[in-house]
């Protein structure tokens, strides 16, 4: 998204160039919340539960 923000001012004379980058733009802007959620699971979580096992997620983990 940076690099888009970057591009952005040095297209702003082609119209159409501006329309694209700009829905790249958005489009971007979707996808980053539920990869954000997506990537916190998956990497950091497991971290945390080995970093401080004695949480209420590594009890319920243990129940089963």
């Amino acid at each position: 998204m940076l690099v888009w923000g970057c591009i952005f001012p040095l297209i702003q004379d082609n119209e159409v160039l501006s329309s694209i980058v700009g829905m790249l733009w958005i489009g971007a802007w979707m996808i980053m919340g539920p990869l954000k959620k997506g990537l916190t699971f998956k990497f950091i979580t497991p971290k945390l539960d080995k970093k401080y096992p004695l949480t209420i997620n590594r009890i319920d983990k243990n129940k089963k």
